[in-house]
């Protein structure tokens, strides 16, 4: 399923990751942001951002929980959406936490839970279907 408004933009704040090898936030990072694109978003991500509003608002940023706070980042990036997640590690089984947050609303308007029972190389496959239930959620 893919989203199917005009100019749907989205960003994507950092993926946190928790009791997880640290390379998997990268590849976290990248496959929100490549699954949000192939769900039909115009989505721009981590690098993006910091070459729009520098290092150290994205380090502010990536530590924002407060959705006044992920609006106003938002807004100043000019988009509609922002999309963030966490990966954490909950004993064999990691846990796969994305959320899509309205920036004019300021709302958070989907949420996805999926989990990994064993080997991280079910991560793209995973987080593909993260994607695409907050597309259904929200009705994009």
């Amino acid at each position: 399923m893919t989203v199917t408004g005009d100019d749907l933009r989205c960003a994507t704040l950092p993926v946190s990751v928790v009791k997880l090898p640290k390379e998997v936030k990268t590849i976290a990072d990248e496959l929100l942001l490549s699954e949000l694109q192939q769900a039909g978003f115009e989505a721009i991500g981590t690098d993006d951002i910091n070459a729009m509003v520098g290092f150290e608002e994205m380090k502010d940023a990536a530590g924002c929980e407060d959705t006044r706070c992920i609006a106003e980042i938002g807004n100043a990036l000019g988009v509609q959406y922002l999309a963030t997640g966490k990966l954490t590690k909950l004993e064999d089984t990691t846990l796969v936490l994305l959320k899509l947050l309205d920036v004019n609303e300021t709302r958070v308007v989907a949420r996805s839970q999926k989990s990994i029972d064993g080997s991280l190389s079910e991560l793209p496959r995973v987080m593909a279907e993260a994607v695409q239930q907050l597309v259904v959620q929200s009705k994009l």
